[in-house]
């Protein structure tokens, strides 16, 4: 995966800053990933934006959360 892509927050892990996101698009869950410094430990059910290093699907870090009217 190159292009960054929109996710639900599944799970949470806040001792280690850990997010397990549901990617839509593909329909599949992550195992744990990294949240950017800034981002924190984003709630369950927060959509969030999730880039993969080298595109590598086991290597995902959540770099922002996105706000809005729910």
């Amino acid at each position: 995966m190159t292009t960054p892509q929109a996710g639900v927050i599944t799970g949470r892990n806040e001792t280690e800053q850990l997010v397990k996101v549901f990617l839509p698009l593909f329909k599949i869950e992550t195992d744990w990933i990294r949240t950017a410094v800034h981002v924190g430990v984003p709630l369950d059910g927060a959509e969030v934006v999730v880039v993969f290093v080298n595109g590598q699907l086991n290597d995902g870090v959540v770099i922002a959360e996105i706000g809005g009217v729910t």
